[in-house]
């Protein structure tokens, strides 16, 4: 397995973890997070499925965007769950999955274009 393989992998992984945080939104919060987990749902196969048809430049830079984007996103969450006054274990379990799969997809999108610059280089 090449190295862009095992990234593109990594990446997949951090969408699938994005549907995997908008399915666990409705389960444990319910019609009021129906349409964030929504819109969650439908980047995430959407990027997962462009990813997989299409490991181009242009979805390694939009992954690479939006997985900090997420990543950034719930940090916040995670740290605003942690230190506030209504402790829920699911969120919290639920905003440190969303954390790693930001990481996944942040890791892997940028260890790919590093990747590809590297080899244009050698070219």
């Amino acid at each position: 397995m090449s190295g862009s393989d095992r990234s593109q992998r990594l990446v997949l992984v951090g969408w699938g973890v994005v549907l995997l945080v908008a399915i666990s939104m409705l389960v444990f919060r319910g019609r009021p997070e129906m349409g964030p987990a929504i819109v969650f749902a439908v980047i995430g196969l959407s990027m997962g499925a462009w990813t997989w048809q299409r490991w181009n430049r242009a979805a390694m830079i939009t992954s690479l965007a939006l997985g900090v984007l997420w990543t950034l996103q719930f940090i916040a969450y995670v740290v605003a769950g942690g230190i506030g006054d209504e402790f829920e274990a699911e969120i919290f379990i639920t905003d440190v999955i969303a954390v790693v799969g930001g990481v996944a997809i942040t890791v892997g999108a940028g260890q790919a274009l590093l990747q590809r610059r590297r080899q244009g280089a050698g070219a």
